[in-house]
C-alpha cells in the first residue's frame, strides 16, 4: 500500500505540464516563434513550402539515388 503523500510520476507529470502551460502563456508569440525556429535550424528541421502542401521537400537538393553516386 502506497502513502498518500508518496510523490507519483503523474504528480510530476502535471507540475510538468503546469510550468510549461504557464511559460506559454507567458512568452510572447514572436520570442516562441524564434525559439522554435532556432531549434528547427539547430536539427536540421526545414518548414514547409504552402505551395508543397506544407511538406518540407522544396530545398531539397540531393542524389536520388545515393547507392548510384558516380
Amino acid at each position: 500500500m502506497t502513502s498518500p503523500d508518496r510523490i507519483m510520476p503523474a504528480h510530476v507529470n502535471n507540475l510538468a505540464l503546469q510550468i510549461r502551460k504557464d511559460r506559454a502563456e507567458r512568452e510572447p508569440a514572436v520570442d516562441r516563434e524564434l525559439r522554435q525556429l532556432q531549434h528547427d535550424l539547430k536539427h536540421g528541421l526545414v518548414r514547409g513550402d504552402a505551395q508543397l502542401g506544407g511538406l518540407p521537400i522544396g530545398g531539397w537538393m540531393g542524389n536520388l539515388f545515393p547507392a548510384r553516386m558516380r
